[in-house]
């Protein structure tokens, strides 16, 4: 029987909803279920979890939705200290016992986790947020307005990371090896990324660079003495950098022949 019939029928339906949620390439499935569901050989495990009724709206910021659960949930173990570096999405599907077929009744990503007592609350964001983008956001305006690395800058990033080791680490601030020979800030306004396990990382934004001294953005949880990390450097955005740092002023994105003076600022003579 599908899907549609089951639950469309008075007799026959019977449904469950089972709750995906991806952090690189690892997976937590659970299910509201009180027993284990296996859906397209994935296996939903019983858990203590709810959700706010999901509206039908045009607004966007209303599309959220709101999820109680169990704070030994292992998800939850991600947000025990900070959030993690990643984005964490979500996927809810609803399906029938005993069915092999499930639909997704909604999809969008974790935005906080606030715990009171043994519950937690978890508020995610629609995946249609993404439609609130600007379209023209591009600014007259000297500077670059390209995000470093990305497609229209033109930038690789693989052409100028280093991977170097930890020394030492206290707080925000880090020492690693083999870079006392970048001149200072050279890294500032780039990032910093840990491997801490196979395909997930752990990011920061360089907030300044001397020596072999890094400071990021805030502090990273559990790294140690040792520890491999790549670094980034960062890009100031103005066309001097460009050009003299990474050769690619033929991208600069900005405008930085602007006359000084404004022509429509009421003096008599331009």
């Amino acid at each position: 029987m599908t899907y549609d019939a089951r639950e469309s029928g008075l007799q026959t339906a019977n449904p469950v909803e089972l709750y995906e949620f991806q952090h690189g390439p690892t997976y937590y499935r659970y299910t509201s279920s009180d027993a284990p569901i296996t859906v397209d050989s994935k296996l939903y495990e019983p858990r203590a979890i709810s959700r706010q009724a999901i509206e039908a709206t045009q607004e966007m910021a209303r599309t959220g939705i709101t999820l109680s659960m169990d704070d030994t949930i292992p998800l939850l173990d991600l947000f025990r200290v900070h959030p993690p570096g990643d984005v964490v999405l979500a996927r809810i599907y609803r399906t029938h016992r005993d069915d092999s077929e499930a639909v997704t009744i909604w999809s969008g990503r974790i935005l906080s986790v606030a715990r009171n007592g043994l519950k937690a609350e978890v508020r995610c964001e629609s995946v249609y947020t993404s439609i609130k983008r600007p379209g023209l956001r591009r600014l007259y305006q000297r500077a670059c307005p390209h995000v470093l690395y990305s497609a229209i800058c033109g930038l690789s990033s693989a052409t100028y990371r280093e991977t170097k080791t930890v020394i030492a680490v206290a707080g925000t601030s880090l020492t690693v090896s083999d870079i006392g020979g970048f001149v200072a800030g050279y890294f500032a306004g780039g990032y910093l990324e840990w491997e801490f396990e196979t395909g997930k990382f752990e990011r920061r934004g360089i907030v300044d660079h001397s020596g072999a001294s890094i400071v990021i953005s805030f502090p990273i949880i559990g790294i140690p003495n040792g520890a491999a990390v790549r670094i980034y450097p960062g890009c100031d955005h103005t066309l001097a950098t460009c050009h003299a740092k990474f050769s690619n002023a033929l991208n600069f994105g900005g405008f930085p022949h602007i006359p000084q003076k404004n022509p429509f600022a009421g003096t008599p003579v331009y």
